[in-house]
């Protein structure tokens, strides 16, 4: 057996197939894919929280977000899944360059939106290229991936 030891103090569910193995795949068998916390900006997350939109402070910050990932992207090691680092993807050891990612200091904007939408379709044509939107034939008939019923959302934005 393999078991995922909790870290941070956070307790972590493992989905085990009947022989009581660690399954890297969902019940239906879709493959998983895990992503890391985004990095944290907390002086604005704590503004937001008591000035913008007054709610009791979260415990949230960018050390905690890294460290987290971390432990995630152990998991997908041992579980033989990939994961999408996003703490990396927004430079989040670099004070600075991460914080215009983000439009209230926790959640992404759009600009961050639009960054981790294509680094999760690379990771995906890389991982699943049969999972991926199809892109020949206009993404409705073509060689390999999944036919789309309605534009690339790229092409909406």
């Amino acid at each position: 057996h393999s078991y995922i030891r909790a870290k941070l103090g956070v307790e972590y569910i493992e989905r085990k197939d009947n022989d009581n193995n660690i399954n890297k795949k969902s019940e239906k068998g879709v493959p998983i894919i895990l992503i890391t916390p985004p990095p944290v900006n907390s002086k604005a997350w704590d503004n937001y929280c008591t000035v913008i939109s007054p709610r009791p402070l979260s415990p949230r910050s960018n050390e905690r977000a890294r460290d987290y990932g971390s432990i995630l992207k152990e998991i997908g090691n041992e579980m033989q899944c990939p994961v999408l680092d996003t703490f990396e993807l927004f430079h989040g050891s670099e004070e600075g360059k991460y914080e215009k990612f983000l439009w209230d200091g926790l959640h992404l904007n759009g600009e961050g939106n639009i960054i981790l939408y294509e680094a999760l379709m690379k990771l995906i044509k890389e991982k699943y290229p049969n999972l991926a939107p199809m892109e020949d034939g206009e993404g409705r008939y073509g060689s390999m991936g999944v036919p789309l019923e309605e534009k690339l959302w790229n092409e909406l934005c």
